[in-house]
């Protein structure tokens, strides 16, 4: 095991014959601290927020190094827990990663007093474990477990601070659906949103219960002030009528803002996703590949480019996963679609959308509607200059 210090101080387990000991790197020097004789094994090593070393030892004792010496700190009770690593949150907490009870949350008293996640046999969901074999936690407190049975491997990241009735941190971020609840007891959920003057978005609120929940979504600006609303989708983009979407909406100043959404009836979860404008180049190789994602919160995103008078481009938007079939449309710099295609008139490619031969009419800014008529999945917009 190993751990790093806040002033660079590098700490290293090891089993040389003279017995274990933990490695003390700092620069070009190094010094051994030796266990006494009841550690039998290699501990697990963390750094906690007060920069003092912590070593985990198999049979659930917690020491402290103080000066040259390592000391106990805490005795966890742990029965028949197979210790693959540990982590000191910022607020003190241990994470402690076990081969056969999962992720176990043990507080500063050295009481278990949760699990992150679930323990499963086999094909585990996100959220799930089959063994984690070490932990480890960022500054803003997210966990990243690694799991792996020996056949199956992943590395898992969940928020150790998540709130009831919310999944997904609190502020958002473009082409990242997140889920929350809205009930009796919760009205209205409020997230955030980093955005900038000029800035193009759609911002979508989509029910999750088969059109049993009514919602409504409502945008405040950096200064505190209603900017946007809606309560039923104006358009047809999202599952069910009652939906919620602020459509091609244009940010008009820089900073934070608040993104409420609000039970109109019913209750029950919903989703919530913002696409946002990218913008991209033509390729000098006459051909420009981009991809993306679609799904009912998300759909759709726009790409923007500058184009001259006289370009003639075919643009061709594949599927590539799941059930998308996709809508293709080009609009000019005032926002007027030139063109669309739902099916492609080329019959291979089935319900993929293309726009062949299209002369642009004049220099200037042009985007691509990426959009989804139905399904969700992966695309790729493939842009071919013929002339």
């Amino acid at each position: 095991s190993l751990a790093v210090s806040p002033d660079g101080q590098l700490y290293v387990t090891d089993q040389p014959e003279t017995g274990i000991q933990v490695r003390v790197l700092t620069g070009e020097t190094e010094r051994q601290i030796v266990f006494d004789e009841t550690v039998l094994a290699q501990p697990w090593l963390a750094i906690d927020p007060a920069g003092r070393l912590l070593a985990l030892i198999s049979d659930g004792r917690l020491l402290v190094l103080e000066g040259e010496a390592f000391m106990l700190l805490h005795e966890f009770n742990l029965p028949g827990a197979v210790i693959n690593g540990f982590v000191v949150t910022r607020h003190g907490d241990y994470l402690i990663a076990t081969e056969n009870q999962g992720v176990l949350i043990v507080n500063t008293a050295g009481e278990v007093r949760g699990q992150l996640g679930r323990v499963v046999l086999n094909s585990p969901l996100p959220g799930e474990f089959v063994a984690p074999r070490g932990v480890t936690v960022d500054g803003n407190g997210t966990v990243y477990v690694v799991d792996s049975d020996g056949t199956f491997g992943a590395v898992t990241a969940m928020s150790s601070r998540v709130e009831t009735g919310r999944v997904g941190s609190s502020a958002l971020l473009p082409g990242a659906a997140v889920r929350g609840t809205l009930n009796a007891q919760t009205v209205q959920q409020e997230w955030t949103l980093d955005g900038r003057a000029g800035q193009w978005l759609t911002i979508s609120a989509v029910d999750d219960n088969g059109g049993l929940l009514d919602v409504a979504l409502r945008l405040i600006g950096p200064d505190g002030q209603e900017v946007a609303f809606n309560d039923d989708q104006a358009g047809t983009d999202l599952p069910n009528a009652t939906d919620a979407q602020l459509a091609d909406y244009l940010l008009a100043q820089d900073g934070v803002y608040t993104v409420r959404v609000e039970q109109v009836n019913g209750s029950g979860s919903y989703r919530l996703g913002i696409s946002q404008e990218q913008v991209f180049d033509l390729s000098a190789a006459a051909v420009t590949r981009l991809s993306g994602t679609l799904q009912a919160v998300l759909p759709v995103e726009r790409w923007t480019f500058t184009g001259q008078a006289g370009q003639v481009l075919t643009f061709t938007m594949q599927a590539s996963g799941g059930t998308l079939d996709s809508v293709l449309r080009l609009l000019d710099a005032d926002g007027n679609v030139l063109t669309e295609n739902d099916d492609a008139a080329d019959t291979a490619l089935g319900k993929d959308a293309q726009l062949v031969q299209v002369a642009l009419p004049a220099d200037g800014t042009y985007t691509l509607e990426a959009r989804r008529f139905d399904g969700d999945g992966g695309y790729t917009l493939v842009i071919v200059a013929t002339s």
